[in-house]
């Protein structure tokens, strides 16, 4: 694994254990540790996209932004989901 994934995984994981702690709500290992796997995972796909297009890439700022994909996806995922499921396509007739 290149040195750069592991540190994006890292920050995202990190994330994604403050957005839990954050939250302070009961769930069980399991769905803990899927949410920390998709934090990881999400933080190294995304992170990259988000930095070329805010040309962050000789900024320190760089440096946030794994650990907020990875602390706020699951939100992200949530008003991404509630916006498509309101839109329809009109029916033709």
């Amino acid at each position: 694994m290149d040195d750069k994934y592991l540190w994006l995984s890292v920050a995202g994981l990190a994330g994604g254990a403050v957005s839990q702690i954050k939250k302070r709500e009961a769930i069980s290992p399991w769905l803990r540790l899927c949410h920390l796997t998709a934090s990881a995972c999400c933080a190294v796909y995304a992170s990259p996209i988000i930095i070329s297009y805010y040309e962050l890439s000789q900024s320190e700022g760089q440096y946030l932004v794994p650990f907020g994909v990875g602390m706020f996806w699951l939100k992200l995922f949530e008003a991404a989901d509630s916006s498509l499921s309101n839109f329809k396509l009109p029916r033709g007739k």
